[in-house]
C-alpha cells in the first residue's frame, strides 16, 4: 500500500464592481485554494503488467480515523484487510480527512480526478464506500455526483431525503445495525420510501424461475410477505434468512423452527401472511439441506 498526499491549487477568478457604471472600474481578482489531503494507494498485483483499465474504489473512513497518521485509515475496512495481505482485482484509494474536519465533497471530487488522470482507471466502474461519517460522506458524494459511481456502499451513515432523487439511477447497498448507537438507523432508512420508491424513468422486468431456484436481490429494494391474493395457487416462494440462527438464544432458535415446520410467519407488520394460511394448508413444510438447516437452528454448527 503507497502512501500519497494531494496538494491541489483551485483558482477562483473574479471582478469588483463599484456604484460606477464604467466598466474600467471593474478590477480583476483571483483567489487561490489549496486543497491537502494524505491517502493510501493500493495497486493489484497485476496492475504493472496489464494494460487493462481497473475498476476504484474509494474508502472513507468515520471520525475517529481523522488526523495527520495515515496508519490510522488502516484500522477498518479495505485498507485493515490490505495491511493484513488481502489482495483486490481493483484500485482502492483511502484518503484521511484532517483533524477536526469533515469530508468535503470537493475535494473528494478533485482526489478522484486525481487518480483517474494518473492511474489506469475503468471510469464506469468506480464506487465508494463508507462507514459511520464516511457513510454520510458517501450519500453526499452519490448525491452530488451521481453520474461517477457505477455503484455506491454507504455503512452506518445517512444523507439529506431532499436530494436522494438525484442518485435514484445509482445502485445502492445499505448497511446499518439496528442497535447503531452513535448513527441512528433511521438516518440510513428515512433516505429511502422502501414501499414506494420512485421508478421515474425505469421499466419493471418480470423475473421467471423454476422451483428451486435461488433469487438473491438488494433489501433495500421494496419487498414484503404481503398476503397471497390468488384464488388456488400457493406463494411461489419462502424467505429463508441467511443470518444463521443464534445458538445461545434458545427462543429465536425455537421460533424459527416452528415458522418452518408450520409454516407461519413472523408475527411482525411487515409480514401480515395469508389471512385463510392457504400455504399452510396446501403446501408442505419445504425440505432443507445440511446448510438450510444449520442456518434455521435446527442442527448446530457445532
Amino acid at each position: 500500500m503507497i502512501k500519497r498526499s494531494l496538494s491541489l491549487l483551485v483558482l477562483l477568478c473574479g471582478l469588483l464592481w463599484s456604484d460606477a457604471q464604467s466598466a474600467e472600474r471593474q478590477v480583476a481578482q483571483s483567489l487561490v485554494r489549496t486543497i491537502e489531503m494524505k491517502y493510501l494507494l493500493y495497486l493489484p498485483p497485476a496492475y504493472d503488467s496489464s494494460e487493462e483499465k481497473w475498476p476504484l474504489l474509494l474508502f472513507l473512513h468515520g471520525a475517529g480515523e481523522r488526523g495527520d497518521d495515515l496508519e490510522l485509515v488502516k484500522v477498518h475496512g479495505p485498507p485493515k484487510m490490505i495491511a493484513q495481505g488481502r489482495d483486490f482485482p481493483f484500485v482502492v484509494v483511502s484518503p484521511q480527512c484532517p483533524k477536526d474536519e469533515w469530508w468535503a465533497m470537493d475535494a473528494l471530487h478533485d482526489l478522484l480526478n486525481e487518480i483517474v488522470e494518473t492511474y489506469s482507471i475503468d471510469t464506469a466502474r468506480i464506487y465508494v464506500t463508507g462507514l459511520s461519517m464516511g457513510g454520510y460522506a458517501t450519500w453526499g458524494l452519490a448525491c452530488t455526483y451521481p453520474e461517477r459511481f457505477a455503484a455506491v456502499i454507504p455503512i452506518c451513515g445517512g444523507g439529506d431525503p431532499e436530494k436522494a432523487s438525484s442518485m435514484k439511477e445509482v445502485p445502492t447497498w445499505v448497511f446499518h445495525g439496528a442497535k447503531d448507537e452513535a448513527v441512528p438507523l433511521q438516518q440510513s432508512q428515512k433516505d429511502r420510501d422502501p414501499m414506494h420508491p420512485d421508478i421515474t424513468g425505469l421499466s419493471v422486468a418480470n423475473i421467471e424461475m423454476e422451483a428451486g431456484d435461488l433469487l438473491i436481490f438488494n433489501s433495500l429494494l421494496a419487498h414484503g410477505v404481503r398476503p397471497n391474493r390468488s384464488k388456488d395457487r400457493i406463494r411461489m416462494a419462502q424467505y429463508i434468512s441467511m443470518h444463521p440462527a443464534e445458538e445461545n438464544n434458545e427462543v429465536e432458535r425455537r421460533e424459527r423452527i416452528r415458522l418452518w415446520r408450520e409454516q407461519d410467519h413472523p408475527q411482525r407488520d411487515a409480514f401480515p401472511g395469508d389471512p385463510r394460511e392457504w400455504e399452510r394448508n396446501h403446501a408442505e413444510t419445504a425440505t432443507l439441506t445440511e446448510l438450510g438447516e444449520k442456518l434455521l437452528g435446527l442442527k448446530s454448527w457445532y
